[in-house]
């Protein structure tokens, strides 16, 4: 995200499902409209940011928290429910793409919070359903020996 970093738990990973970036006038409209015309940002516009949003929202819950300022990192440590999108607007007290409105540029990220584990705790549990399957069948073949 533009000078907001996330900062995901050593313990986990983040699958990124979505992204999207808009160019958005002063009212927070597109900038662009439809255009197919490709767009550059002009160089040197860091000077004239004016304010810098970052947004994590729960999408499970529903919960949202805010962050203000720049070069923030937000650490992505409470995230109670595996689902959720990250949004960062950077605000200019000027243009930032020639012969446009655009003061304003938005970044979404899409994510999905995983576990990380040092063993598969998959497998553990078909080992152990493998161990009772072997014995079962070492019961059984004993019991049709005996008749």
């Amino acid at each position: 995200m533009y000078r907001t970093y996330a900062e995901v738990p050593d313990d986990r990973a983040v699958r990124i499902t979505s992204e999207e970036q808009r160019l958005l006038n002063d009212q927070g409209n597109l900038c662009l409209g439809r255009s197919s015309t490709k767009q550059t940002l002009l160089e040197g516009i860091d000077d004239n940011l004016i304010a810098l949003k970052t947004t994590v929202k729960y999408t499970d819950t529903g919960e949202t928290k805010e962050y203000h300022g720049v070069d923030k990192t937000i650490s992505l440590e409470d995230i109670k429910d595996k689902n959720f999108q990250i949004t960062t607007t950077a605000r200019y007290n000027k243009t930032i793409v020639a012969g446009t409105t655009c003061t304003q540029i938005e970044k979404k990220v899409g994510g999905t919070m995983v576990q990380l584990y040092e063993t598969n705790p998959d497998s553990a549990s078909a080992i152990f359903i493998n161990v009772k399957l072997l014995m079962a069948s070492i019961a059984l073949l004993g019991f049709l020996h005996c008749y």
